[in-house]
């Protein structure tokens, strides 16, 4: 066995494994603890709601005064939002936080360099950087949007307002595959930025703002990625199940249609008819396929330009 042979344990799958999963080991402890976080979150609201409930239920059954019952109701059910706007962040504290500094931490100490003596060509290290981190985030992002569903069946189950439903942004944001498939591109985008800007605290503010700004897009976008249905008729809201309304108004006397915030008095908007535009409930999960897919493809396409960075720039 040559020399060169003995000193690059790390050109092996097994030892290129091994390296990156001793190096990764911090991020295995923050993800376990931000696991533990969300579940305990999760739980300790769960309970403090359903203790409010049973409270209010039995003030109501004994025909007291039960403003206050009412108002714990209430603030079990606002900390409840505020853990799911939590969630809402998570994705984007990923890339920040995990995507952008992956390589970016590499560029700035020359670490890379010493990996890339080990008989290692530039698309192993880059997909041994990759792979570690995006398992992680994946069995992260899976146990916090099962949380947020946890969370959701609570609440649905404990208070009547319609603030859970499906299609409500802080539920769908968080709740199925689109959190998963955004915490993917979130770590692909700050990965990304890392290459390109090299610094760590620059990338990682970078990845906020293109993370939020795609976060917003998306949310710009979800109406328009199903075919809107449309029903007509007599006295609205006839409308079965959980749906989305984009919009609701009249069928005035020439056939246009008038959107109710477009009324001039109330009274104008009394013709009888009307319209509603909607998407519905079994619309949910196709939406949250087809807009996964798509946060996938950015992903996709994030990671093939670090691909291609990687392979055409001097380090």
């Amino acid at each position: 066995m040559s020399a060169g042979t003995r000193t690059s344990p790390v050109a092996s799958p097994s030892g290129l494994l091994r390296t990156m999963t001793r190096r990764h080991r911090p991020l295995f402890l923050a993800a376990g603890l931000v696991l533990l976080a969300v579940l305990g979150w999760a739980a300790a609201d769960r309970a403090a709601l359903f203790r409010a409930s049973g409270e209010a239920h039995a003030c109501i059954r004994a025909g007291g005064n039960c403003d206050a019952a009412f108002a714990q109701l209430a603030n079990a059910e606002t900390a409840l939002q505020y853990f799911q706007f939590a969630l809402m962040a998570l994705p984007l504290l990923m890339g920040a936080f995990i995507g952008a500094p992956l390589i970016a931490q590499e560029l700035e100490r020359g670490t890379h360099r010493l990996m890339l003596t080990q008989s290692l060509s530039r698309a192993r290290w880059l997909t041994a950087q990759l792979a570690v981190p995006a398992a992680v985030v994946l069995v992260t992002a899976v146990g916090c949007s099962l949380a947020a569903a946890w969370v959701r069946s609570a609440a649905r189950g404990a208070t009547a307002q319609n603030y859970w439903g499906r299609w409500e942004t802080p539920v769908y944001s968080t709740f199925g595959i689109v959190p998963v498939a955004f915490a993917l591109l979130a770590l692909a985008v700050g990965i990304l930025m890392g290459l390109l800007v090299r610094r760590t605290l620059p990338a990682m503010g970078l990845t906020l703002l293109l993370c939020a700004g795609l976060d917003a897009l998306f949310l710009w976008v979800r109406p328009h990625l199903l075919p809107v249905r449309t029903w007509v008729g007599h006295g609205g809201y006839q409308l079965k199940g959980e749906v989305w309304m984009l919009s609701d108004g009249v069928v005035r006397a020439d056939g246009s249609w008038l959107p109710y915030h477009r009324c001039p008095t109330p009274s104008g908007c009394r013709t009888g008819t009307v319209f509603e535009q909607y998407h519905s409930q079994d619309q949910f999960w196709p939406m949250q396929g087809v807009e996964s897919a798509l946060l996938l493809i950015c992903a996709v396409a994030a990671v093939a330009v670090t691909c291609a960075v990687v392979r055409r720039r001097a380090f």
